[in-house]
């Protein structure tokens, strides 16, 4: 067992309970050309410098990260124009820079929903085509730092270049619960929407994943301790960040409905092409 933490509680900033802004969030592609006003900015940086940003991830890695606002357009690529951008920053020596990832990504997840979707603003996550020489300078970045990813912000809107990117990487659409979630034997599970492990499962299914890959596996491993293990299905550079932003998605929403747990790193064998990434045990 390398890594341990006990469960997040998050509770969301807005009457909007975490499960609806979870349905509610999309990838923002094309902005309006409306300025954020100079209030929301304000929050949105006040937030992103307190506690709260780094507060609760699953192993207790905050102090390896930081959250930089800035109204600077940095993105390129199909996003549209935005008006500002959120960037990640984080330490480069760090002694486990999967468990930094993970705890960084699932951070900024949270940032995603609880933060940007509820100030009723449009963002996507970006890890190739932000432009990461400017955001360095932007961010003050040290001789120990680096900038992974970040996210263009602004209020959503549309363009003919966006509309087919996302038709090209069927954003928006979700394979049915049972293509992510699975039994032991990673035979489908078929959940009722009544079953009490349902939304928890339902918000993985609507997590995003890098070119809508949909490729998070939740195994529900022992149903009288209720033990789920994550994989990725097939490897990439963004295995990470996809599994982080699907732990957001499941303990946010179990916390909500009553649900505490606890994340670990078991010595688990990969499945097949599925790549064991992180176990939730409930406490």
């Amino acid at each position: 067992m390398a890594a341990t933490s006990a469960a997040s509680s998050t509770t969301p900033a807005s009457d909007e309970s975490v499960f609806q802004l979870v349905l509610k969030r999309h990838s923002c592609k094309a902005f309006a050309n409306t300025p954020i006003p100079s209030a929301v900015s304000e929050e949105i940086a006040a937030k992103l410098a307190s506690p709260w940003a780094k507060s609760n991830t699953p192993f207790g890695k905050g102090a390896a990260f930081r959250f930089v606002y800035s109204p600077e357009h940095l993105s390129g690529g199909a996003v549209g124009h935005s008006q500002g951008t959120i960037i990640c920053v984080c330490k480069t020596d760090e002694a486990d820079p999967v468990i930094t990832e993970l705890d960084l990504s699932y951070a900024f997840a949270r940032i995603h929903i609880e933060l940007i979707t509820r100030l009723g603003l449009g963002a996507c996550w970006l890890s190739a085509t932000l432009n990461f020489k400017r955001a360095s300078v932007v961010a003050a970045c040290g001789a120990n730092e680096k900038v992974p990813f970040g996210t263009p912000l602004g209020y959503p809107g549309s363009s003919l270049i966006s509309s087919g990117f996302n038709w090209l990487q069927g954003a928006g659409t979700r394979k049915p619960i049972d293509h992510f979630a699975k039994n032991a034997d990673m035979s489908p599970l078929t959940l009722p929407d009544t079953h009490e492990w349902f939304k928890p499962l339902e918000s993985v299914r609507w997590a995003p994943t890098a070119f809508n890959r949909q490729c998070v596996r939740v195994v529900f491993a022992d149903t009288t301790k209720h033990i789920f293990h994550f994989y990725i299905e097939g490897s990439n550079q963004y295995v990470f960040q996809d599994a982080a932003i699907a732990m957001y998605h499941f303990e946010s929403v179990a916390n909500e409905i009553g649900k505490q747990g606890k994340w670990t790193r078991e010595n688990l064998t990969n499945k097949g092409t599925n790549t064991y990434i992180v176990t939730w045990t409930q406490i």
